[in-house]
């Protein structure tokens, strides 16, 4: 405690003062403040516990593709236990037609850039394969180097599902719309046409037809046009 009364946190030690091999006659104190090293330490701790209890499968590798840290999240979505995958290739967890996704990626790393959000596919242990999203990004040493990369996957097994579903739907509503016997018009909120099934198409070139042939007949002088033709 200093004397305004600021408490420091510190790292001490003790060395005896005494003549020759007579007796002690003090102590020598050194203070060392550990502020910053605390502070590290609290930091790392906090983020530590953000990756364990993580929704995402989080996980690094180093610069040879292997495994050194994996999260509960990760055993939870891939079905290893950390003592059946820390220490394995990454490649493990990757189809043979994404192994070029993850050469890309390497790439990039090597240039200290993170790779952009990517939509794929990862395979679990039981070999069932899983949509995610995949975000890397480059792990360096205190001297700026590129030691390895950590892995963020989400998996989107769900939206993926959402998305075949809607898409059924579109086609189901389509093939509908274009078999219906009567004649389909739709728009946006702008009025403009979006779809226009087969018996709307007929009945629009049929009107259209019909309207050029009107207007190559002879006027009549006393004749009134039709609004409803």
């Amino acid at each position: 405690m200093s004397k305004d009364g600021h408490e420091t946190p510190i790292d001490d030690s003790a060395a005896p003062m005494r003549h020759d091999t007579g007796p002690i006659l003090g102590v020598v104190l050194v203070f060392r403040d550990v502020t910053e090293q605390r502070r590290s330490q609290q930091e790392s701790a906090r983020l530590a516990a953000i990756v364990e209890y993580s929704g995402d499968a989080i996980f690094t590798k180093d610069v040879n593709g292997t495994i050194n840290t994996w999260n509960d999240s990760a055993q939870r979505l891939f079905g290893y236990e950390p003592a059946e995958i820390i220490g394995r290739p990454v490649i493990q967890l990757i189809p043979p037609e994404c192994l070029r996704q993850e050469e890309e990626i390497v790439e990039r790393l090597k240039q200290g850039q993170p790779s952009e959000l990517l939509e794929t596919v990862r395979v679990a242990k039981d070999g069932s394969r899983i949509p995610v999203l995949l975000t890397t990004s480059p792990l360096k040493n205190a001297a700026g180097e590129i030691i390895g990369a950590s892995k963020i996957i989400r998996d989107i097994s769900d939206l993926v599902r959402a998305r075949e579903d809607l898409l059924r739907e579109k086609e189901l509503l389509a093939t509908t719309l274009t078999s219906i016997g009567d004649a389909v018009i739709v728009t946006d909120d702008q009025g403009k046409v979006t779809f226009l099934n087969s018996e709307a198409d007929r009945l629009v070139k049929r009107r259209s037809e019909r309207t050029t042939a009107e207007r190559n007949l002879p006027h009549h002088p006393f004749a009134c046009p039709n609004d409803n033709a």
